[in-house]
């Protein structure tokens, strides 16, 4: 007798596009699984469409108060202004690029200071809601 593993033959049938399909238990519990899973995905897909719908509008109405809106005890909303960031210690290569240029290999502190890497930030809505106390 086999201690280690269990096998247990337990099969259903289901009905699949038109097609009787054979099922294990476990195949059963996946096909539950991932179901549950996809009608999840699709639910989250439909907020994160009313979620940016929501935001759209609000950012509107926003920015036609000026850009900033505070509504106490629910929340604080301003546009916020695109920002650029550079991806690397801008001082450490400008110390760089000038011992470069002291030790007379400014061509090497031109080539460095020419492969600065620049990345932008969108800007956009944002929203702060306040904190309901507990108590």
């Amino acid at each position: 007798m086999d201690s280690g593993n269990i096998i247990v033959n337990w099969h259903h049938w289901i009905h699949d596009q038109g097609s009787w399909l054979l099922v294990s238990q476990m195949n059963n519990d996946l096909y539950a699984l991932l179901s549950d899973l996809a009608e999840l995905e699709s639910q989250i897909a439909h907020d994160m469409t009313q979620r940016e719908l929501l935001r759209a509008r609000i950012s509107e109405l926003v920015e036609s108060a000026g850009g900033k809106v505070v509504l106490p005890g629910i929340a604080r909303a301003e546009i916020r202004a695109p920002v650029v960031i550079e991806s690397y210690d801008r001082g450490a290569l400008d110390e760089l690029c000038q011992s470069l240029i002291e030790t007379n290999h400014a061509p090497i502190a031109d080539e460095i200071r020419g492969c600065i890497k620049k990345s932008a930030r969108s800007g956009g809505l944002s929203i702060t809601f306040e904190r309901k106390a507990k108590g």
